[in-house]
């Protein structure tokens, strides 16, 4: 049906972004920006914008997907900037290709605001933009007021917008807002399929899809596009929801992320130009385990970016985390090392600073003399997403560390599936787990083709160096996406205790009781505190589809950093808080947790 639409609705056909065959039957069915369209779109907003009074346009739609588009005016403009045909073979590790896609898409939206601030410039321009994607946001933002996202989207297979789970949209909510520095709109879908079918969501997955947006710092929409029919069944829930918002707004405005961890979002959009699609969607892994064993753990984080360490803003945060970050500027490693010795903590994992912004792999990173690290010998490869699990790519570890923070640890044989990099340490280091070696001569009589047992230690796998006033710790191993694929506890709990061992106590200033389906969103303002809690205690994280039901949550116990005076302390479900002070801290116990609720401490 959809197809048929296109075909019959645009005046002319090669408007659309064919595929290398250029066979009308696998267009896919989005306007291609460098097409004629990419002209008369923005003449056709400067006639309404002439005539009407218009207080926003919203600009979706307008895409150049991986693969696409081989239109006579994208191969003759690409031919015009780069000298040589648009490639077809494998074209997103062409580094020309990805930027000629970013390039596109950005030229479109300067032609739309060009022709807005011509007519109207009080008119909000909206565009539509994912991470990762061929969209290079920091640009694309410069011509937009406010960035939409359909995150819901982004992580499926074919159309099905319910497979992600809802802490993956609050993420990628904070990564947009990170990257364009601009106001985020998130999409609230209220039905499973948009484009085919009306298959309404559950009371359940809406109010969470709503609050993940909402608690990651976005404003919600509701997102309907099926325009055959309407099922006005989810109107009550939605009108709830919006009216929450309505209440919470007056907190929210004046209000910031209550956090002291951050995830460095290291990779330019401009980057992909060198590295391609991949490395993003590679470096997004890494990102997301990370947060998602943070997330489980209840320790809130934010994304800086490059930007924002050149501009001062690690002065607002105790831990910096870097999962992977190839690269890094040498005025961003000064800063970095700034942080450190003020009292700052680093976490820096697996390849993080062994390469150049071109790609060419250094002797040690460049930030060895704050990790400790005196030589490199060898990345050792090994798959990290084998089905089934084969013993022989596990790679042993232990933990052999006196400190508290990991006696729960301390001594156990670890594994994991993934490469790592052997290296030596200066002599300053503390050295807390080692990469094992296999023994084969001294295996299981019964089970020698099982598994080999771990035994002498090769390599520090995890080393601690104090620096000043500050700390940092490096992990060898990129095992953020171990955790993330298999969802191993402990692994989730190594990396939580890396954060927590270069952060100390202060890096939790909301601590709450609770299972790690439970996530905690806190923001401050200069006389409040908004405490999100989210319940995701349901059918989804286990099996990536549309949540069906929530299972609630009885007496979380919830303290607070807060030496403030307390006037009132209230929440949105106006359950009776039980609440009692202890110095500088503020205990509460919230009774009954369905899918959302949310505290207010006003001062």
């Amino acid at each position: 049906m959809r197809e048929e639409w296109y075909k019959l609705s645009c005046i002319q056909l090669e408007w659309l972004n064919p595929d290398v065959e250029v066979d009308i039957d696998k267009y896919i069915t989005d306007l291609c920006p460098n097409s004629p369209f990419g002209d008369y779109y923005p003449e056709l907003i400067e006639e309404v914008l002439s005539r009407y009074e218009v207080d926003g346009i919203y600009v979706e739609g307008v895409y150049i997907p991986p693969g696409f588009c081989y239109c006579n005016s994208c191969q003759e403009m690409f031919s015009f900037i780069y000298g040589r045909p648009l490639p077809i073979e494998e074209p997103l590790k062409d580094a020309d290709y990805n930027e000629f896609r970013q390039r596109s898409i950005t030229n479109f939206y300067r032609k739309i605001r060009e022709r807005v601030n011509k007519i109207s410039p009080k008119t909000v321009v909206f565009g539509c933009g994912y991470y990762p994607a061929s969209i290079n946001l920091y640009d694309f933002s410069r011509y937009v007021d406010v960035v939409v996202s359909e995150e819901q989207w982004g992580y499926t297979s074919g159309y099905n917008p319910a497979e992600v789970p809802l802490w993956e949209v609050g993420m990628h909510m904070k990564l947009i807002r990170s990257e364009s520095n601009k106001p985020v709109n998130g999409t609230t879908f209220v039905s499973k399929h948009v484009d085919y079918e009306y298959v309404p969501r559950s009371s359940s997955h809406l109010k969470l899809a709503t609050m993940e947006i909402v608690s990651a710092g976005a404003s919600p929409q509701v997102h309907t596009q099926n325009i055959f029919e309407v099922d006005e069944s989810s109107i009550p829930i939605l009108r709830q929801l919006f009216s929450d918002v309505k209440f919470l707004k007056p907190y929210l405005d004046s209000s910031k992320p209550f956090t002291k961890v951050a995830l460095f979002n290291w990779m330019d959009p401009s980057d992909s130009k060198r590295m391609g699609d991949g490395i993003f969607q590679y470096t997004d892994r890494g990102i997301k385990g990370f947060y998602r064993a943070l997330l489980e753990n209840h320790i809130q984080t934010e994304f800086v970016t490059p930007r924002d360490i050149l501009n001062g803003r690690l002065r607002d945060y105790k831990v910096l985390v870097m999962s992977d970050a190839l690269y890094m500027s040498d005025e961003v490693v000064m800063e970095i090392k700034n942080f450190i010795c003020n009292g700052g903590g680093l976490v820096s994992t697996f390849r993080s600073g062994w390469y150049t912004r071109n790609g060419r792999r250094l002797d040690k990173p460049i930030l060895s003399e704050v990790l400790g690290i005196e030589n490199y010998y060898s990345i050792v490869k090994r798959p990290n997403s084998i089905h089934p699990v084969v013993p022989f790519y596990h790679t042993y570890y232990n933990i052999n560390s006196t400190g508290l923070i990991w006696r729960d640890l301390n001594g156990k044989v670890l594994s994991f599936q993934g490469s790592y990099i052997e290296i030596e340490t200066d002599d300053e280091v503390e050295e807390i787990g080692y990469i094992l070696n296999f023994d084969y001569t001294k295996v299981h009589s019964e089970h020698w083709l099982k598994s080999g047992y771990p035994g002498e230690k090769v390599s520090p796998m995890i080393i601690s160096k104090t620096i000043d006033r500050g700390k940092s710790i490096y992990c060898a191993t990129d095992l953020e996406i171990y955790s993330l694929e298999y969802g191993d506890s402990e692994s989730i709990e190594v990396l939580t205790n890396l954060v927590k061992y270069v952060g100390g106590e202060e890096i939790e200033l909301v601590k709450i009781k609770a299972p790690g389906t439970v996530e905690v969103n806190p923001y401050v303002s200069e006389n409040s505190l908004v405490i999100f809690l989210l319940n995701h205690t349901t059918n989804q994280l286990t099996t990536g589809k549309a949540v069906r039901y929530i299972i609630p949550i009885k007496d979380i116990t919830i303290e607070v950093n807060w030496n403030k005076r307390l006037e009132s302390a209230f929440c949105l479900s106006k359950s009776n808080l039980d609440l009692k002070r202890e110095e500088s801290k503020i205990i509460l116990t919230l009774p009954y947790l369905e899918e959302y609720d949310v505290i207010v401490l006003k001062e």
